[in-house]
């Protein structure tokens, strides 16, 4: 994909690290964000076929999530006291299966976080770049149609990570109240942009939003204990959180 050279831009993730270091607000900027990633949502699926997941295709979504779950356990010991609540998340997928409930999926962005969006300061616009998909996962399921919610998930653990993330240390910081509003009302400010231009918000489709976010945070555990241990304890702060969610079912 082609795209143009934006002069003077900065990356999400710069510009997030430089609002926390003054601890300043971010919220307009992850509104906008949010609009912003339901424009391209939007663009795709006026220029790429779409698709409706139904109960077979909802079902091998479920049980591939469960099994990367089952696989990272065995790599990653820590998350096996949270097995039967990261459980319960992909398991509320399959009970919307079950009940004949329909997911509409598209061509996605695939690997969504702050660092894959420029902002420009002259005009305040965000542009999404990168669009490859995780490059951990295989080309066809990369290029298939999947909810958008997808793409949410990973934006949203994004402004956990940026929370988290240290001063003048190669570790992960603990978190003080501060920081964990910061996350939150972007986490909050993002999904209401996004709502503001598809019509949708995110978050009304809880049980999806629920098993996309797990599955990266799961994802991200497996990275960080091969990688980084340092930074283990950020996804599994997500981890602890996903695991005690009450179920959603619509």
């Amino acid at each position: 994909m082609l795209q143009p050279y934006l002069t003077g831009s900065v990356d999400g993730w710069q510009l997030a690290l430089r609002t926390l270091g003054a601890r300043g607000g971010f919220t307009g900027a992850a509104h906008d964000l949010g609009r912003a990633t339901a424009e391209v949502h939007a663009g795709l699926a006026d220029a790429l076929p779409t698709t409706v997941l139904r109960r077979p295709q909802l079902q091998r979504l479920a049980a591939s999530m469960t099994q990367r779950l089952e696989d990272a356990t065995r790599v990653v010991p820590a998350l096996r006291p949270y097995g039967d609540g990261l459980r319960q998340a992909f398991g509320a997928l399959g009970d919307l299966a079950r009940r004949g409930r329909t997911r509409r999926a598209q061509r996605i962005h695939g690997d969504l976080h702050l660092g894959q969006a420029l902002h420009t300061p002259e005009d305040g616009r965000w542009t999404l770049i990168d669009f490859e998909g995780e490059p951990a996962r295989p080309l066809a399921e990369r290029r298939r149609a999947q909810p958008v919610v997808r793409d949410v998930a990973g934006m949203l653990r994004s402004f956990d990570y940026a929370a988290c993330h240290p001063r003048g240390s190669g570790a992960a910081r603990d978190v003080d109240g501060w920081a964990q509003d910061w996350a939150r009302s972007n986490r909050a400010a993002y999904c209401e942009g996004y709502a503001a231009t598809s019509g949708t918000d995110p978050r009304e489709d809880a049980a999806l939003l629920r098993a996309f976010e797990t599955d990266k945070a799961i994802y991200e555990v497996l990275y960080e204990a091969r990688h980084r241990p340092a930074w283990l304890p950020v996804p599994m702060s997500a981890i602890r959180r996903l695991a005690a969610a009450p179920a959603e079912h619509r």
